[in-house]
């Protein structure tokens, strides 16, 4: 049986002047979570007090066949 394909998500939070609490964090990685998101990276932004989340999760069948019809994209 062939694997789904997976798909990425990537968010930047914080900023150059303001760092990202802990409760920040903990909300978007759960409800990530909840929509079958799986954390596969933070990374600290050089000269940032930003961090960028590289998240994944497999696509369904049915996301995989409506992204390749005509019209419907993204």
């Amino acid at each position: 049986m062939d694997e789904a394909p997976w798909e990425y998500r990537v968010e930047t939070l914080g900023s150059t002047m303001r760092s990202t609490k802990d409760d920040q964090l903990a909300d978007v990685l759960n409800a990530w979570s909840e929509q079958g998101w799986e954390l596969t990276c933070a990374l600290p932004r050089e000269g940032s007090r930003a961090v960028t989340l590289i998240a994944r999760r497999r696509l369904t069948r049915e996301e995989r066949r409506r992204r390749t019809r005509p019209g419907e994209g993204w």
